[in-house]
This record gives C-alpha cells, structure tokens and sequence, in this order.
C-alpha cells in the first residue's frame, strides 16, 4: 500500500521470493555467497552441530533459486515498462505449488549428499531428525544439542582452553527457533502473475530468462546446494574429500561404539535390581546357545 500510494506516476512492481537458496544454473550451479536461509542450517547439519529440528517433514520446503528470482525481476522490469499495466502487480516466486518438495525429502537428500561430499573437520557424524512434537524436540534438543556441547567444553576445561560450545549451540537453537513457525507450515502463493509473464516471453527469452521451476530437479539441485556449501562458503578443497570421509567413517563407529556401551550399562544396571531383567536374559542366552548347538549339529551331519 505505501509504494502504490508514493509511487505516484511511475511503472511499479512487486517481486516476491519465498525462501531464497542456492543458484540453479547461473553463474554456476550451487553457487551462494551468504549464512542465511537454509545455507546456515546445511553448515550445522554438515558440520554435525544440529542433528534434530522441529518441523512438520511432509510440509512444504519452498525453496527458490535465487538466479530464477533475479531472471524474473529483469522478466519483470520488462514487462513493466514496456506494456505498463494500470494497476501495481505483485509477482509471487515460488515453487510450493508448480514444484512441491518436503522437507522430508530435502533431508534425505542433503544427508546423502554429506556421504558423498562430507565437510571437513564435523563436530559429530551428520544426521537429521525431523519432529512436530514439542516434548520430542526438547528431548533431542537435551541429548543431541546441550549434553554433548557441555561434555566438549568440559574437555576444554580440562585441557586449559576456553569453553565454547555450550554458547555456540545455544545461539544456533535460538536460530533454528525463530525458523520453526514457517517450517511446520504449509504456504500457498498464487502465481498467475508469474505464469502470465511467463508467457508473454519469447521461446528465446524463456531459454535466457529461465525462472520456471517445473523444471528444477530437485535431487540434483540439493546436491549441488551442498557442493555449493562446501566449495563457496566454507572454502573447503575438493581434494580433501576422501580425508573427509576416512573422519565421517571414524565419528560413525565412535557414535555405534558409544550407543552399545550406553545400552550395555543400562541392561547391566536393569539386570542388577530386576528378576525379570534377568530372566529374560538368561532366555535369550540359553535360545542363543541351542541354536547355535542345533545349527553345529546339523553343519556335522551334512559333511
């Protein structure tokens, strides 16, 4: 309403993106220069810091390119001036409703991409939890965000440095928070607007001003998201990934060994104070020990 009312008589437009990622074709696929929107959330998750987020998995993840929304503003700054239009048109870039992907969807494939690609030097193996639920969010918030940060900055403690990391996780959950409204919902956008221009350009200008996201495949743009991440924010060399991953290989089986531990005391210390505990441990060995047997047994008799 204030730029229809100071725009007196000049030609105006409004170009609205949803939320801005990575470039899609140009200059080159992947390409970001900033921490904001999802590029954040991709060095947290790579880098194993964040490995839980409330969010809704099957709403939608409405990422747009930020080359299609530039193409559309040139698309639009064209249009406006050449045909003026009598009223202000708004112009909706977004792809929920032309080119839908969950954040479900999302996850998967960025976590894929990390075994591929991993960055260097993670904090903790990569991992995504996704969860609606606010108990299940605290919860893994507790044991996957501050217990770890608090028993990293004991070590630090210990070994004369300055504890951090307890601070640094607690201004990336603050982060993740204030995300939390809009990636548990669902938005639509009109885009007649958008459609209109669309076919109003020439087949060469369609090609040269591409901001049609039907054609985005999305498996291979967040691949190339992630690629982006690692080779343009975090300036990380290419050949340096098979170092990373001999790293992601180690922190996996610390995080398998450290699980059957924790499970071990636990049945341990419910094996001391239950009967019951008990005995179904002993049934389970003895099971174990007569398969075994029957299965020697039977090898013996077919030689």
């Amino acid at each position: 309403m204030v730029v229809q009312q100071e725009s007196r008589n000049l030609n105006i437009a409004i170009i609205r993106p949803s939320i801005v990622g990575a470039t899609w074709q140009e200059p080159f696929p992947g390409w970001v220069d900033n921490i904001n929107g999802p590029n954040g959330i991709i060095i947290a998750t790579g880098k194993g810091f964040l490995r839980a987020i409330k969010a809704t998995p099957m709403a939608v993840a409405d990422v747009i390119p930020v080359d299609t929304v530039v193409n559309l503003m040139l698309a639009v700054g064209w249009y406006t001036a050449v045909h003026r239009p009598k009223s202000t048109l708004v112009y909706h870039i977004t792809s929920g409703n032309m080119n839908p992907c969950n954040w479900h969807k999302m996850g998967v494939q960025v976590l894929a991409t990390f075994e591929k690609i991993p960055f260097e030097r993670p904090f903790r193996r990569p991992n995504a939890n996704f969860t609606s639920n606010s108990f299940t969010s605290q919860y893994w918030n507790a044991v996957s965000h501050r217990a770890p940060a608090i028993i990293y900055d004991c070590y630090l403690r210990l070994t004369g440095r300055k504890p951090r990391m307890t601070k640094l996780m607690n201004r990336l959950l603050r982060t993740v928070s204030m995300l939390e409204y809009f990636i548990n919902r669902s938005w639509e956008w009109s885009t007649y607007n958008t459609e209109m221009l669309m076919s109003e350009l020439s087949p060469e200008d369609q090609r040269v001003f591409n901001f049609d996201v039907r054609q985005l495949n999305w498996l291979e743009y967040i691949e190339n998201y992630v690629l982006g991440v690692k080779k343009y924010l975090l300036k990380e060399d290419m050949a340096g990934i098979p170092k990373a991953k001999q790293r992601l290989k180690r922190l996996r089986n610390i995080h398998y060994l450290f699980n059957t531990a924790l499970f071990l005391i636990a049945w341990r210390l419910l094996i001391a104070r239950s009967q019951m505990a008990r005995n179904v441990w002993f049934f389970i060995v003895s099971f174990c020990y007569k398969f075994l047997s029957y299965f020697r047994a039977s090898s013996t008799l077919k030689v």
